[in-house]
């Protein structure tokens, strides 16, 4: 099946047996890929419960995250992840996270990376100091974003996206912690991106 750019603006898709194909045009940059934006291609929705598939990245201060071209997934985890920082703004800082640079930040909040097993090691009493912290602001935006670690943190009117690339391209893991990149985005850029995702979203992804 041909999802090349040209097939993709020209909205043609070939039929696929037990797929709804979308045949029009459903590929969108949304936003500023200098500041904050979203690439998003819609390509099919299975029949039998209604999954729409996507190709996705994110564009973060001029930074591509996720493999655009090389992998498709599932609408919904990227999806959710969008909204819940739209919508839910408020639950994503800590008081303790004032005044860190970013590997501090990113290690405030991620204090088992490398090390997971630790965590689930620990009592309930020696692990209830990091309850309210671990995982927070770590997002599942799919399969294609495996390679990267991506967080966000939101102070007042602010998105903090912090993310590690942990995988290196050739399988290797990288464990350099001081490559941690951040970059600031108004909220109102991530919610503006999230409304726009929302109303391309097929009907009949809803139908389910």
């Amino acid at each position: 099946m041909d999802y090349s750019a040209g097939a993709r603006r020209a909205g043609e898709r070939e039929e696929e047996v037990g797929f709804c194909q979308i045949t029009e045009t459903m590929y969108k940059l949304i936003g500023n890929k200098e500041s904050f934006a979203v690439e998003i291609d819609f390509l099919r929705i299975e029949e039998y419960n209604k999954q729409c598939w996507i190709k996705s990245r994110l564009w973060i201060g001029g930074n591509p995250i996720g493999l655009f071209d090389q992998d498709e997934n599932y609408l919904w985890p990227f999806f959710s992840s969008l909204r819940v920082i739209a919508e839910k703004p408020e639950i994503f800082w800590d008081d303790m996270l004032a005044g860190l640079s970013c590997t501090e930040m990113f290690l405030a909040i991620n204090p088992f990376i490398g090390n997971f097993d630790a965590y689930t090691k620990l009592s309930r009493e020696e692990a209830e100091p990091y309850d309210h912290i671990e995982g927070k602001y770590r997002f599942m935006w799919g399969e294609n974003f495996d390679q990267w670690m991506l967080n966000v943190v939101i102070e007042d009117s602010t998105c903090i996206f912090l993310w590690y690339l942990f995988r290196n391209s050739d399988g290797s893991e990288n464990e350099n912690y001081n490559s941690t990149k951040c970059f600031k985005v108004p909220l109102s850029e991530v919610q503006k991106a999230y409304k726009e995702v929302y109303a391309m979203v097929p009907k009949e992804y809803w139908e389910r």
